[in-house]
């Protein structure tokens, strides 16, 4: 029997390992919502992956872009309910920090 996923609202400091969980079924989404402190290359390799497993990888105004310093990463199915549940926090807690 599959491990349980964490909660929607479970929150943690990204760490490598959660983008594991996230490709393993275990968490369900990870939100990186740190400019400036991640670059492209961080993101590339998880993103690759992450979409390889059925899961998607999408950036604060909603695109690709691995250099945005942000993202947000998810098994591909709970994509509708995330964006109700921040219903748009995402991309202004991008736009915040940029100021």
């Amino acid at each position: 029997m599959a491990e349980k996923p964490r909660s929607l609202t479970h929150l943690v400091e990204p760490a490598y390992d959660d983008y594991l969980d996230v490709i393993e079924g275990r968490l369900e989404a990870l939100i990186f919502p740190c400019p400036g402190v991640a670059f492209a290359w961080d993101h590339a390799p998880s993103v690759i992956l992450i979409a390889e497993a059925g899961g998607r990888f999408r950036d604060p105004s909603g695109g690709a872009r691995t250099d945005a310093g942000s993202g947000l990463f998810t098994n591909g199915l709970v994509d509708a309910e995330l964006d109700a549940a921040i219903s748009g926090q995402f991309s202004r807690e991008h736009d915040h920090h940029q100021d």
